[in-house]
């Protein structure tokens, strides 16, 4: 799912002097691609978030929602230029609803290479476990 919005800045200049035209910031809202499996104990989520710089990601957990939200921002290579406008950002947000067999309090998460791996472990009673019979 992606939603555009276009952020217009308009620049004035001195009066007598004309500008070329305004510049122009957009800022598109995509919601990562994601997967969930059972590991041992638990689930995995898999978030890929490419072109992501790791100081932008944030992740919580605010009672059973875990919410992740990370900022790309796009600019010209060095030497270029955008031809319309000034470039855009890329805001990813994912927002998902946690079963109440989660364990929230030992929830960790890892990062590499434009992936973010979330372990969500079951909490103790929910664990699987042999039941002996006598």
């Amino acid at each position: 799912m992606e939603t555009q919005v276009e952020h217009k800045n308009t620049q004035t200049s001195p009066p007598g002097e004309a500008h070329d035209k305004p510049a122009t910031r957009s800022r598109r809202l995509i919601r990562p691609a994601h997967r969930s499996f059972t590991v041992d104990g638990g689930r995995r989520l898999e978030v890929d978030l490419p072109g992501i710089n790791r100081d932008t990601l944030t992740l919580d957990i605010d009672k059973s929602t875990l919410s992740l939200k990370a900022l790309r921002h796009q600019a010209p290579a060095d030497g270029y230029e955008f031809l319309e406008g000034n470039g855009h950002d890329i805001n990813y947000e994912l927002a998902l609803q946690l079963g109440s067999a989660v364990d929230t309090e030992r929830i960790t998460a890892t990062w590499e290479c434009g992936a973010l791996e979330v372990d969500l472990p079951n909490k103790a009673e929910q664990q699987p476990r042999l039941i002996e019979v006598q």
